[in-house]
């Protein structure tokens, strides 16, 4: 449902492994693993060359359950992108998850031995062109949109301000509650109120955020944009006027891959319109990488911040 978020994972996973050289290739591993691993379900579902696929399938569950574990003793990322955000399991469950599976692969491979490998009866073709023909589809369109189905907090109209948890923002939604000891009401304050200054009626109880009562699929997610080594996402969500956020998975690439040609005229379009415009590369923070203070395109500086792939994506 989400190539892209694949190919972002799995930049991560060669990034961490120190093999850059295939860094490019995410996306076209993205779409092929995608479609590889529906594929696979959906003939050994409907019977369809399972000797064939079976192979196929003792394959990839051997290659998954060495790197799962891989992963699981080095614990560089927080979850092994299995499922996407779909359903986050942590590095050990993914490992016994498929230490399960692998002899379910074998199984059904030695069930099917006697089969022919590559004989297919009409059914079995008509129905692996519709496989494939359906995922590339399905594929084409969550490639070039977004999914059709979101599994993040960052949906079409959130609201940065209200709608997640942004831990830099949450001093600008503080409030302060007070016991009044005439009457024992309690009552909010802003922090510019001065009411609550004094201290012979007013009696402190507690303060107050908006993230305190945020549900734990979004305190999962915090919004956060590096600047020069700290946290500035408050000077994006509130920033007067509109901003626009370029999304920059690696400065690197953005060249070679024609982004910024694309790029330039619509910036030009933003600039004569008087809009604010920054650009936030992805970074890895739990390797301490960080993004260049500015942006150079077009022939105009942009300021740069840095964001987690895993937010960005």
């Amino acid at each position: 449902m989400d190539p892209w978020g694949t190919a972002v994972m799995i930049s991560e996973y060669v990034k961490i492994m120190g093999l850059d050289v295939f860094f490019s290739w995410a996306p076209a591993l993205a779409i092929w693993i995608c479609a590889a691993e529906l594929m696979m379900g959906c003939m050994l579902l409907c019977k369809v060359r399972v000797r064939l696929i079976s192979i196929f399938a003792v394959i990839t569950m051997t290659f998954f359950l060495i790197l799962t574990f891989i992963v699981a003793v080095w614990n560089p990322l927080d979850h092994c992108g299995c499922f996407g955000d779909a359903i986050k399991i942590d590095n050990w469950l993914s490992f016994f998850k498929n230490l399960l599976l692998w002899p379910m692969s074998v199984a059904v491979w030695y069930s099917y031995r006697g089969q022919k490998i590559f004989s297919f009866y009409r059914r079995e073709i008509i129905l692996t062109l519709l496989f494939a023909v359906s995922y590339g589809i399905l594929g084409t369109y969550n490639w070039r949109h977004l999914p059709l189905i979101e599994f993040y907090p960052y949906e079409v109209g959130t609201d940065l301000r209200t709608d997640v948890l942004c831990s830099r923002c949450a001093d600008r939604d503080m409030k302060f509650v007070y016991r009044d000891k005439l009457t024992g009401t309690e009552t909010s304050f802003e922090l510019s109120d001065t009411k609550w200054y004094d201290d012979t009626r007013w009696e402190y109880v507690r303060t107050v955020t908006r993230d305190d009562d945020n549900p734990p699929a979004i305190q999962d997610d915090d919004f956060a944009m590096w600047h020069d080594g700290y946290n500035r996402a408050d000077d994006i969500i509130f920033h007067e006027g509109v901003t626009h956020v370029i999304t920059v998975r690696d400065l690197d690439y953005r060249k070679p891959n024609g982004c910024e040609k694309k790029l330039v005229p619509y910036l030009e379009k933003l600039a004569g319109e008087g809009a604010r415009v920054v650009f936030a590369a992805g970074v890895l923070l739990n390797n301490n990488e960080e993004a260049p203070a500015s942006v150079e395109m077009g022939g105009r500086e942009y300021e740069c911040y840095g964001m987690d792939r895993e937010l960005m994506k």
